[in-house]
């Protein structure tokens, strides 16, 4: 239960702080079977919780997740399955006692902060465009920053 409202309140806060522009134009939802799914952010998609589901919805699509389902959130502007196969250098964030992020350049810093910007924890990209980062001991908000997103996310 604590992964999904982790990994909830990190969707949350990925909506929130999203603002349409070219760049990023979808929010992309991948389940564990790797099913695909972009809400257009312009569409205002938000996302609700329960004891056993997850709805994402916008005006013109709801879909509903079973609450075990391990979801991941993206922003893109990629708009067809064929282009997102081919996408590179799409950073993700995947979240439960670690933060996990891909699709880092190599050697790219992945920084913590407070509200009140105190750095709490950072890491740096491996070779192979990743990190993790522990958040054991960290609560309330986290502002996360990496070269391509930045994003504020709850953890209780």
């Amino acid at each position: 239960m604590r992964k999904h409202l982790l990994s909830a309140l990190l969707a949350t806060a990925l909506l929130a702080t999203a603002t349409p522009s070219l760049a990023d134009s979808y929010v992309k939802v991948t389940t564990q079977a790797g099913k695909v799914t972009l809400f257009t952010l312009s569409e205002q998609p938000t996302i609700t919780f329960s004891t056993d589901s997850v709805l994402v919805s916008t005006a013109s699509l709801k879909l509903s997740y079973p609450a075990s389902e391990q979801l991941t959130f993206e922003l893109t502007d990629q708009t067809t399955a064929v282009n997102l196969a081919q996408t590179t250098g799409t950073v993700q964030f995947h979240m439960d006692d670690n933060l996990d992020v891909t699709g880092l350049e190599p050697s790219a810093p992945v920084v913590l902060y407070d509200a009140q910007g105190r750095k709490l924890v950072s890491a740096r990209a491996t070779q192979q465009g990743s990190a993790q980062v522990s958040l054991s001991g960290l609560h309330g908000v986290i502002i996360v920053k990496t070269p391509q997103k930045t994003f504020k996310m709850i953890k209780q």
